[in-house]
């Protein structure tokens, strides 16, 4: 993981070991006592979104909309799960930021998620 010091340190990247013995014990951590932090990690974790596209997706949670992808001719319900055991959820953010197109996430995260949504999560 690379750590971006604040504007009172030089401006460089500096590389930050994090050890899986210690993501193993924070994941374990949020599962036992908050779910809501945990189904989030999880999410991010699997699919490499960015926290606020995940609280977005949360609070606007509408899987069965039908959505035109734009610059395509597709149509497509907003969530898709296929028998792989992964879904994806369109969110088609593509702002001057981060682009956000698509959310992947299991079938385990997918179940963890429909206790949570749709609901407002201060991302303080």
């Amino acid at each position: 993981m690379e750590v971006v010091p604040s504007r009172s340190y030089k401006l460089d990247v500096r590389p930050y070991k994090i050890e899986l013995s210690d993501v193993k014990k924070t994941l374990a951590h949020l599962k036992q006592h908050h779910k809501t932090y945990y189904t989030i990690y999880r999410i991010m974790l699997e699919s490499g979104v960015r926290f606020e596209h995940v609280l977005k997706m949360i609070a606007e949670w509408s899987p069965d909309e039908t959505i035109e992808i734009p610059g395509t001719a597709i149509v497509s319900k907003r969530l898709v799960c296929f028998d792989r055991g992964f879904c994806r959820y369109y969110m088609g953010l593509r702002g001057p930021e981060k682009p956000c197109e698509w959310i992947y996430f299991s079938i385990v995260s997918l179940k963890l998620l429909l206790e949570l949504v749709p609901r407002r999560i201060n991302r303080h």
